[in-house]
Parts: structure tokens; sequence; C-alpha cells
């Protein structure tokens, strides 16, 4: 997870990861070294317990050692960690265009995608592309296959910046549609009220030959 990771860099800065790790072991009380070594424990159980929320505290009442503290919030974490990882894979399971924009709905992918990476579950490049392609809807069925044919050859930005393309296509498209039916539609008022002009004209020209 993105928190682990940020705190193990801090203490390898600190040259303390040994101490929660196990790697540098707790001195006895009559050594030289007891005292630096369990000032240093105590800093890593304050910065530890400083990062945690008041709901996580009751998971490290008791303990006493940093790397007691470590090893309970690493089980408390990852406990949460699976349930969180099932929530956004079924939501990325759940997303579909819809209404949505082609920017709209690769950035709510997006989204779900850098939520499970934060937590240490990524998606691979091809099952994240298979994920998107399966949520597009009828409209892109014609443009599926020219990336399933190659796709372990795509990246989300190249599929990203495709579908964006055929976005506009198929915005031309349905406008090019658009424009043709008002057109028919004009043509047809037109023939109609020229049909009813001359119904009227040659019925005025028969009332006055019977005059």
């Amino acid at each position: 997870m993105l928190w682990k990771m940020q705190f193990i860099s801090l203490l390898r800065v600190h040259d303390l990861l040994g101490i929660i790790d196990g790697t540098s072991l707790k001195p006895q009380e009559d050594d030289s070294g007891y005292t630096i070594w369990n000032k240093k424990d105590q800093l890593i159980m304050t910065w530890l317990i400083s990062t945690i929320s008041e709901p996580i505290l009751p998971a490290i009442v008791g303990l006493v050692s940093s790397r007691q503290i470590w090893e309970a919030l690493a089980r408390t974490f990852a406990s949460q960690s699976q349930a969180r990882v099932l929530q956004l894979r079924m939501q990325l399971q759940s997303v579909h265009r819809g209404d949505k924009s082609i920017n709209e709905y690769m950035q709510s992918i997006r989204t779900i995608v850098n939520n499970l990476a934060a937590i240490g579950n990524p998606i691979s490049d091809p099952d994240l592309l298979i994920h998107v392609l399966a949520g597009l809807g009828p409209q892109y069925d014609s443009f599926i296959p020219s990336i399933t044919t190659r796709i372990d050859q795509v990246s989300l930005d190249t599929l990203h910046g495709l579908l964006s393309s055929h976005e506009i296509l198929l915005q031309l498209q349905s406008q090019r549609v658009s424009d043709s039916l008002v057109l028919s539609a004009h043509k047809t008022d037109s023939t109609i009220h020229q049909g009813n002009q001359g119904g009227r004209g040659r019925g005025q020209g028969r009332g006055q030959g019977r005059g």
C-alpha cells in the first residue's frame, strides 16, 4: 500500500528499517547500545502512532515496541485492503460509457485503476484494455476488433487517443445523418406546398370557366 511504501522509505533514509523488519535486534539492557536502540524504537513508535487514525488505535493498545505496532498495522491494513480491492474491482467491472464522453469514461476508469495501484493491486495493461473495450457500448462495435487483434501492443494512452478520434467520427456521421434528414424534410415540405398551390390554381380556373 502507499502508506507502507512511504513509511519504509522514511525509515531507510534514517537507517531505522532494521528495527521493524527484525534485522536490528534489541540489545540486552546492560549492553552499551541498548539506550540508543531504545530511543530509535521509541522514535519509530511515535511516528507510527502519529500517522494512524483514531479508529485504528485499539489495534495497537498494549503494544510496547515499534515492530509490534508495525506488524499489527500491517495485519489491520491488509484486511482493509482486501475488502477495498474487491470493492474497486467490482466497480471496474460495472463501469460503462453510457451517455458519458470518452474523456469522462476514461477518467472514471483511470480513477479506479489508480486507487487499485495505490493499495498494491495494479491491473495489467491487457486486462485494463479489455475492461475499457467491454464498457464502450454498441456504437463502438466496429472499432473493437481493430484493438483486440493487437491488444498487447496498445497502451491505455494510445487507446484513449484512438477512442477520442472514433468519437469525433461518430459525431460527424451523426451530424451528416441529421443534416440529411432535415434536407429531406425540407424538400418534402416544398413538394407538398407546391402541390397545394397547383391544386388551388386548377380549382380557381375551373370555377371561372363555369361562370
